[in-house]
């Protein structure tokens, strides 16, 4: 239990130094983007292995660290994206299609990620998938 407590204590020391090396070398865009990569973290650690939530309480950290990474840069592609996978996580398909838009993602990436799923025979991949790029497409 020490180590346990003494690895995470490190994390945030370790999290909290980035953090203060962003605010000082790069402003916003690196505070931005290391927001943005701690949402990503939450989020994939929200997912069940059906990729709906299986964590109510890290998919509202996600979402909120991906909102702060806008506030400082609301240019973030990546924070785009991954709110764009929040939203769709919450079944709101709408939504997760507006943010994967502004992330820079089309219907066309997705039907090129439907193709590959297809092409290896994962054929719930490839709905998943051409469900996402239809969404695009509205």
């Amino acid at each position: 239990m020490r180590h346990v407590l003494f690895r995470l204590s490190r994390f945030w020391a370790v999290l909290a130094g980035l953090l203060l090396l962003a605010l000082v070398l790069g402003g916003r865009f690196c505070v931005s983007a290391v927001l943005s990569n701690i949402g990503m973290v939450k989020l994939n650690h929200s997912l069940g292995v059906s990729g709906r939530a299986a964590s109510p309480q890290l998919l509202e950290d996600a979402e909120r660290c991906f909102a702060h990474s806008l506030a400082w840069d609301a240019g973030n592609r990546a924070a785009h994206r991954g709110l764009g996978w929040t939203w769709e996580a919450r079944g709101e398909l709408a939504r997760a299609a507006r943010e994967w838009k502004q992330g820079g993602f089309s219907a066309e990436d997705f039907l090129m990620c439907a193709d590959r799923a297809a092409f290896v025979g994962q054929e719930d991949v490839c709905r998943l998938w051409l469900r996402r790029a239809a969404v695009m497409q509205q």
